[in-house]
């Protein structure tokens, strides 16, 4: 595990998952492991979830991104809530600990606007940009392989 506060959860199991720890990557944080076997989930809205992974050195992490960038600086400033951040300092361990550039397999899910939704949720699009801050980075990165399970939208009911 690195820089986060993951916690254990009980998770359904899917197939080829059986009896594998667990541990969900709270908002604003990352987990790095190459910890076999293990599944790192995340709950995501408008957050965006994504994962890297080196299949050679058989090693990944999932971070968790809350926003595209920081609207200012604070005191409780935390790197990783942000893509234009945290996802470069996720990479980084990666690279720490021994995956490789160019063969990084990306993931990532969710950026969806949760109902109800305004003018303003429109507007903002926070999911949408942080979405495409983190298609830079890939992009920049030159992960080679790139999927992406966009979340639309989600009504409230």
């Amino acid at each position: 595990m690195n820089r986060s506060n993951g916690h254990k959860i009980d998770a359904p199991d899917l197939p080829g998952t059986l009896h594998r720890p667990t541990h969900a990557v709270p908002s604003g944080s990352y987990m790095v492991s190459n910890r076999k076997p293990e599944r790192l989930t995340a709950y995501l809205g408008s957050c965006v979830g994504v994962t890297l992974w080196d299949p050679l050195a058989q090693l990944g992490g999932l971070i968790h991104l809350l926003l595209p960038e920081p609207t200012g600086l604070s005191s409780s400033f935390q790197p990783e809530t942000y893509a234009v951040t945290g996802l470069p300092l996720m990479i980084r361990a990666l690279f720490q600990k021994g995956a490789s550039p160019d063969r990084l397999e990306a993931c990532m899910a969710g950026g969806a606007l949760v109902g109800p939704v305004s003018a303003a949720d429109l507007t903002l699009d926070i999911g949408g940009r942080t979405v495409e801050v983190v298609e830079q980075i890939l992009f920049r990165e030159k992960s080679r392989s790139f999927k992406l399970k966009p979340a639309g939208f989600l009504p409230v009911v």
